[in-house]
């Protein structure tokens, strides 16, 4: 089963964050776990939850969006911040805080749920899987975390570890196909 991609929304408007969470009904795999309607309620409500994404707005009484952001940075690397404003050029600065991307209000749901769509791809390269190495000493089960590359070489399959390297026979090809979803791109025909 899929991941459920867990977000919070931020908006000083009411019938907004209605409006949003109206929309993310209608879009499979996302489910509103918190709402806030500025920056200081963000915070606040935070530490209890682990949001994937973070729809923020950034016009707000108490603490705009953008300042929340930075506060979020401080203590969260992770969380996908999506600004929604108004005002484009308010959302440019949204880089500096690491934004995945911003929308622009009104909201037309294509436009919106392809940057949701880039948000769920992006939230599953943050999950890890275990893999179970079948290699030339015994079996182990190894997080996709714990990987830091693979290589082959020699008809081997050399998979190296943060700990360890493990060979198998096996393809690059084969492998990679276990870890397309994850973190993993092949950057030639030797290595992943």
């Amino acid at each position: 089963m899929a991941k459920e991609c867990k977000i919070v929304v931020v908006d000083d408007h009411t019938l907004f964050r209605n409006g949003l969470r109206t929309l993310l009904d209608g879009i499979e795999g996302f489910s509103v776990i918190g709402e806030a309607s500025n920056g200081v309620e963000l915070l606040e409500l935070l530490p209890g939850i682990e949001p994937d994404v973070i729809l923020l707005d950034i016009e707000m009484p108490k603490m705009n969006g953008m300042d929340a952001a930075r506060e979020i940075r401080k203590r969260d690397q992770r969380v996908l911040i999506i600004f929604i404003t108004n005002m484009a050029q308010y959302a440019i600065n949204g880089y500096e805080v690491g934004a995945l991307d911003f929308v622009l209000k009104p909201i037309k749901y294509f436009s919106f749920s392809m940057k949701l769509e880039k948000a769920l791809k992006s939230v599953k390269g943050q999950e890890s899987v275990n893999i179970l190495l079948e290699y030339k000493d015994g079996m182990k089960k190894v997080s996709s975390d714990e990987i830091v590359y693979v290589e082959i070489r020699d008809h081997w399959l050399h998979i190296f570890t943060v700990d360890e390297e493990y060979q198998l026979l096996s393809t690059l090809k084969e492998f990679a196909a276990k870890l397309a979803d994850y973190h993993f791109i092949c950057c030639s025909s030797s290595f992943c």
